[in-house]
Parts: C-alpha cells; sequence; structure tokens
C-alpha cells in the first residue's frame, strides 16, 4: 500500500539564535502512520527543508551563520550513505573532524551532541595541522586552512570521507562539498567526482537541491 505525505517544512531562526522547526503536513491522516514512522518522516522533512529553504545566513552575524552551517552539515548526512567498511565496528562512532582552528567555536561539538548518523553517535575531534588530519568519516576545512587542502585531500582522497569546504578554490582542490552564501543565504555545491571516489552514495533529494561543480 502507497501513501502521498505532502510537507512544507520551514526553518525560523530567531535573534537569540534558537531554532524552532515549524512543520505542516497535507493530510491529518499522518497519524495513523506508527510512532517510529512518524518520526523517521518527520526528520527527514526537516532536513529537507533546511537545505532546501537556503536558511539566512548574515554576514554581519557570525554565530548565527556557524549554527547554520553547523545545522547543514548534520543535515548532509541524513542523505548519505557510507560504505559499510567507513566503520570498524557497528558501535564506532560517526567522527566528524576540522582542521585548524575551531571556526565553530565550540558550536559544532555543542550541536552534535546527542546526534546520531544512522546507529552511529556523532563524535568532533579537532586537527591542529594538516599533517596530523587521520581518516574521519566527515572533514571540515574552513578557509584559514585553504593552502592545505589540496594535500590533505589528496592524502585522504581514497578514504570514506566526505571533506566540506568554504571556497570555490576547495572543490578545485577535489574537495566534496562547497558551503557558500548567495543572497544572504546558505547554499551548497557538490563535486560528484570527490564524493564518488570516496564511495559515497548521495540521496537524489540532496542532488536535487545543489549545485554541480563542473555543470
Amino acid at each position: 500500500m502507497s501513501c502521498l505525505v505532502r510537507f512544507t517544512p520551514s526553518l525560523h531562526i530567531s535573534s537569540k539564535h534558537n531554532s524552532r522547526f515549524t512543520m505542516q503536513t497535507g493530510w491529518s491522516s499522518m497519524k495513523k502512520f506508527p510512532k517510529h514512522v512518524r518520526s523517521r518522516l518527520t526528520k527527514a522533512a526537516i532536513a529537507v527543508g533546511v537545505l532546501m529553504n537556503g536558511v539566512a545566513a548574515r554576514g554581519d552575524d557570525p554565530t548565527r551563520e556557524r549554527q547554520v552551517e553547523a545545522a547543514f552539515i548534520y543535515n548532509f548526512t541524513q542523505f548519505i550513505e557510507w560504505p559499510k567498511d567507513a566503520f570498524g565496528v557497528d558501535t564506532a562512532p560517526f567522527v566528524i573532524g576540522v582542521l585548524g582552528r575551531d571556526p565553530f567555536d565550540g558550536l559544532l561539538a555543542r550541536a552534535m551532541a546527542g546526534k546520531k548518523v544512522g546507529s552511529h553517535s556523532v563524535q568532533v575531534v579537532y586537527f591542529r595541522i594538516a599533517a596530523d588530519v587521520s581518516a574521519v568519516n566527515l572533514l571540515y576545512v574552513p578557509t584559514s586552512e585553504d593552502e592545505h587542502a589540496g594535500d590533505v585531500v589528496a592524502r585522504l582522497s581514497d578514504s570514506p570521507m566526505l571533506t566540506i569546504g568554504q571556497s570555490e578554490f576547495f572543490l578545485a582542490a577535489n574537495g566534496g562539498i562547497r558551503l557558500y552564501t548567495e543572497d544572504r543565504r546558505m547554499r551548497f555545491q557538490i563535486n560528484l567526482r570527490a564524493t564518488d571516489r570516496a564511495r559515497l552514495k548521495i540521496s537524489s533529494k540532496l542532488l536535487n537541491l545543489a549545485k554541480i561543480y563542473g555543470k
């Protein structure tokens, strides 16, 4: 049996940087779904809403911009599948690495507290210099580390690792996803060559919302 549920998701970030999601469904009959199914549908709709709406990211408010970036980073993980060998054991954490000085000032770690990617709890680690970077599941490379991005990506290019950066140079250096602002909204661009090499399976939902690098 198939059933159509239409979501109209939206994200509001108040002046105090608190996030509030408002969900509306086309059918009140959503209540007929089992609780665990409703939970998955709601989480998926929220994630799509954040990515689709291109949440406002004001350049004059760096805290808000980082908050939005953190939301995007987590939502990416909900639409990308990592190969089984990306995790040594089923209980292994999903590791997010940040290269260089933490541009989030701890916000990313706080945002990921209690979060999961599949059955894997999220853990955030930090690499002071490029030489310290080891294979993680997701690596964030701030613009301050652009000069090292190419070396890091080349060294770990065969690892099942998603790399995320901000500059156009990052994608040219075979980075996976670029986050950027356009018309004061957060957008993203995907380098399929890089994600394919890392053996990451990206949902068509995410691809439909992205700008594809090289096209």
